[in-house]
C-alpha cells in the first residue's frame, strides 16, 4: 500500500481507486490491471506519482508530533517527541519545510513544565504547520526562546501556557492567538506577516523587542497588552473588549479602534512612550476611555464618540498639520487637568473640560460645551460658537489670572449660551468687571445667559464692542414702570403752578 503520512492530502491527490491499484498489484495481476478503467497513460502517471511520493512524502506532508519530554527539556532532543499524545518518545525533532511540509508541534502538559526552543528554521523554505502550546487545569507550561528562528503557519498559546521570548525571531503567516501569556523582551522579534490578525485574548507583556502585525492586533474577551519598552507596529490596533497599558516604548499603526460593538468595554492607559496613529476612534460604538498621564500621542484625526472619554493629565496630545480634533457626540467627553493639547482644529460636539494644562489651536468650533477654569491657559486664533454651544467660564477673582477668559488672536463669532460659575470663596462687589473675550474682530452675541445670583440690589450687565465682550456687576437702573408715578406727580405740580 502507498504510505501517505497525511490522509487528508492523500485522499485528494490519490483517490482510493488509485491507491488500491499499486505497482505491486499491476505486476501480480496484469489482466486485472488491464481491465481497470484507467488508461495505460494514467497507470504510468500513477506509477511515477507513487515513486515520487515514496521518496518525497516525508518532506511534503506534515507529521503531528507531541511533546513528551521532561521539565527543562530541549526542543532538539528527539526523545522528547512522540507520534501520539503521551506515547513513547524518539519520534524525532519537528522539522520545517515549504507549504504544508512543516510538522505540527503540540506541546500540552499535565504538570508544571518548561522547555527551551533551541532550533533554527530560517525562511523562506522552512517552517511549521502549526504550533500549539497548552497546559491542563492548575498547571503551567513555559516555552523559552532566547535565540534562533521559528517560522510557522500559525501559533496558539493556550490557557496556562507562557511563551517567553527574550531573543531570536518568532514568525507566522496565518495567524497568532494568545489565550495564555506571551512575554516579549530583550532583542526578541515577533512577526505576523500573512495578513491575519494577532489575537490577544489572554495577556501580552512587552518589555523590549519588536512586535509587528502585517494586519491587525486585536484585544478581545478581556485581553490585556502591557508595553513598557520596545515597539509595536501594525496596520490597525483594535481594543475590542480589553485593556492596553503603555508606560513606554512606541506604538505605530494606521488606525486605532476602541469598542466597536455596543457591549464592548475597552481602556487605554498611557503614561509614557509614543503613540503615532493617524486615525483614532475612542469608543466607536461601545464604552471606552483613553487616560493619558504622560508620553506623546500624535494623530491626524481623533474621534471621541458616544459613551467614550479622553483624559489628559500630563504629556502631549498633538495633531499633525491639517486634521481636525473632534468630540463628535453629546456624550463624548474630553477632560484635561494638565499636559499640553495641540490640535490644529478643535471641534466640540460633546463636552470639553479644560481644568488645567494648556490648549493651543488654530480654530475652535464649539457646538457642545466648553468648560474653562482659570488654572488652564488657551492660545486660539479663532473661536466660533454655534446656537447649540455653551461657553462655561469660572470666576475666582477680579484679576485676569483669576478668571477664565478667551483671547483669540484673529476673530470670534458668538451664539448660544454663556454660563458663569463662581468659585466657592469668591465674593463679588459692585463695579467688578470681567473681560471674558478679547479679539480683533467680534461678531454675534450670546442668545442666553446662565449667570449666578448676586447680592440683593445688584445685577450682571453684559457689554459688547466690536472687539470684546465683558460682564460687570452693576446697580440696576430704575425701570420706566417705576419712574411713572414720579413723572405723573411732577406733571400735576406743574399744572397747579
Amino acid at each position: 500500500m502507498l504510505n501517505v503520512q497525511c490522509s487528508m492530502f492523500a485522499s485528494y491527490i490519490f483517490p482510493p481507486s488509485l491507491i488500491r491499484l499499486t505497482p505491486v498489484t499491476i505486476l501480480q495481476n496484469p489482466q486485472k490491471a488491464l481491465r481497470h478503467p484507467l488508461s495505460l497513460n494514467r497507470l504510468a502517471y500513477l506509477s511515477i506519482l507513487y515513486l515520487l511520493s515514496s521518496i518525497l512524502s516525508p518532506s511534503i506532508f506534515a507529521t503531528d508530533l507531541y511533546w513528551v519530554g521532561p521539565d527543562n527539556g530541549l526542543w532538539s532532543d528527539p526523545n522528547n517527541w512522540s507520534l501520539i499524545p503521551n506515547g513513547p518518545g524518539g519520534a524525532g525533532v519537528p522539522t520545517g519545510g515549504p507549504f504544508i511540509a512543516g510538522d505540527h508541534a503540540f506541546v500540552g502538559v499535565s504538570a508544571n513544565q518548561s522547555l527551551t526552543f533551541d532550533g533554527d528554521y530560517p525562511p523562506p523554505n522552512a517552517g511549521f504547520g502549526v504550533l500549539f502550546l497548552s497546559a491542563s487545569s492548575n498547571n503551567s507550561l513555559t516555552f523559552l526562546q532566547s535565540s534562533g528562528t521559528l517560522n510557522s503557519a500559525s501559533e496558539s498559546v493556550g490557557t496556562g501556557a507562557l511563551y517567553s521570548q527574550s531573543g531570536g525571531r518568532n514568525a507566522m503567516t496565518s495567524g497568532f492567538t494568545v489565550s495564555g501569556t506571551y512575554s516579549l523582551s530583550g532583542t526578541g522579534s515577533l512577526f505576523e506577516g500573512g495578513g491575519v490578525n494577532i489575537s490577544i485574548r489572554g495577556s501580552m507583556i512587552q518589555t523590549g523587542g519588536s512586535a509587528i502585525g502585517n494586519n491587525g492586533v486585536v484585544l478581545s474577551s478581556g485581553g490585556r497588552y502591557s508595553l513598557t519598552a520596545g515597539s509595536l507596529g501594525c496596520d490597525y490596533l483594535e481594543i475590542a473588549d480589553g485593556s492596553f497599558t503603555q508606560g513606554g516604548g512606541s506604538v505605530t499603526s494606521g488606525q486605532l479602534f476602541m469598542s466597536r460593538s455596543v457591549s464592548n468595554h475597552s481602556t487605554y492607559n498611557f503614561s509614557g512612550g509614543t503613540i503615532s496613529i493617524p486615525v483614532e476612534y475612542i469608543g466607536e460604538v461601545g464604552y471606552a476611555s483613553l487616560n493619558q498621564t504622560g508620553g506623546t500621542n500624535t494623530f491626524n484625526t481623533l474621534h471621541i464618540n458616544a459613551n467614550a472619554s479622553y483624559t489628559l493629565g500630563a504629556g502631549v496630545l498633538q495633531s499633525t498639520p491639517g486634521p481636525t480634533f473632534q468630540i463628535e457626540t453629546l456624550s463624548g467627553t474630553m477632560t484635561q487637568t494638565g499636559g499640553t493639547n495641540l490640535p490644529n482644529n478643535l471641534s466640540i460636539g460633546g463636552t470639553y473640560r479644560l481644568d488645567g494644562g494648556s490648549l493651543t489651536a488654530s480654530v475652535l468650533d464649539n457646538g457642545g460645551q466648553f468648560q474653562l477654569k482659570p488654572a488652564a491657559s488657551t492660545s486660539l486664533a479663532s473661536y466660533t460658537q454655534s446656537s447649540t454651544g455653551n461657553l462655561d467660564l469660572e470666576l475666582d477673582g477680579t484679576t485676569p489670572d483669576l478668571y477664565a477668559h478667551l483671547s483669540p488672536t484673529s476673530s470670534a463669532s458668538l451664539a448660544g449660551l454663556l454660563t458663569i460659575d463662581l468659585a466657592s470663596n469668591f465674593s463679588h462687589e459692585l463695579g467688578d468687571t470681567f473681560l471674558l473675550l478679547d479679539t480683533p474682530s467680534l461678531t454675534g452675541a450670546f442668545s442666553s445667559y446662565n449667570l449666578p445670583p448676586l447680592s440683593p440690589g445688584l445685577q450682571w450687565q453684559p457689554a459688547y464692542t466690536p472687539s470684546s465682550f465683558s460682564l460687570t456687576v452693576v446697580v440696576p437702573e430704575p425701570s420706566a414702570f417705576l419712574l411713572l408715578p414720579s413723572l405723573l406727580l411732577l406733571r400735576r405740580r406743574r399744572l397747579q403752578n
